[in-house]
């Protein structure tokens, strides 16, 4: 009985160990999807890539491969919120999209999707700060909160890049990011709420 239960520990440390993994290399691939637009400023190269759309779909993919890992050990729904967050996500981008090419009204759409996504992301992550008792998760999801409406205000007053606001933004962004990271290295243990 005491070899099943320490089989049984064993085989979920390392299910958390492999889902911590996919959960950084996600955050990683976020970070950088997000921060490569600050970055092309200085390395105009990157806009003719368009890898990091690649690395936005592998994000998700190991953020969901992360999630799936940790669902099973937990009573807390994880996979609905994931679920709505990148469904809203796409459709965001496609408002986005629209208002860029048709009809400055998606832009409006495009706002309303993207503070629903980010409610759903917000939830995404206090469920996972608490299953995984760790608040960094949350803090990540209030800098993000903030990064976005930083970059909203450097977009709609149209600051240049190079002015004390475009950097102000930058810091608040790669901030959040470095948070998501943190939160998913400090991920060492399932509780089972």
């Amino acid at each position: 009985m005491r070899e099943n239960e320490q089989n049984l520990t064993e085989d979920k440390t390392q299910i958390i160990e492999k889902a911590k993994q996919e959960g950084m290399l996600s955050a990683c691939f976020m970070s950088f999807t997000v921060l490569v637009l600050y970055v092309e400023d200085f390395f105009p190269k990157l806009q003719e890539k368009h890898s990091w759309t690649a690395l936005s779909i592998l994000a998700l993919v190991y953020l969901y491969k992360a999630l799936k890992k940790l669902q099973p050990m937990c009573e807390t729904n994880l996979m609905r919120p994931f679920y709505a967050y990148w469904t809203l996500g796409i459709a965001a981008a496609a408002a986005l999209l629209a208002g860029i090419l048709y009809d400055s009204m998606f832009t409006l759409l495009f706002l309303v999707l993207l503070v629903v996504t980010m409610i759903f992301w917000t939830i995404l992550n206090f469920r996972l700060s608490r299953i995984t008792q760790n608040p960094l998760f949350k803090f990540h999801s209030i800098m993000l909160i903030v990064s976005v409406a930083s970059s909203l205000t450097v977009l709609f007053l149209k600051a240049n890049p190079g002015s004390v606001l475009y950097y102000a933004d930058a810091a608040i962004t790669a901030t959040a990011q470095a948070l998501l990271v943190g939160a998913w290295y400090g991920v060492d243990d399932i509780e089972e709420i």
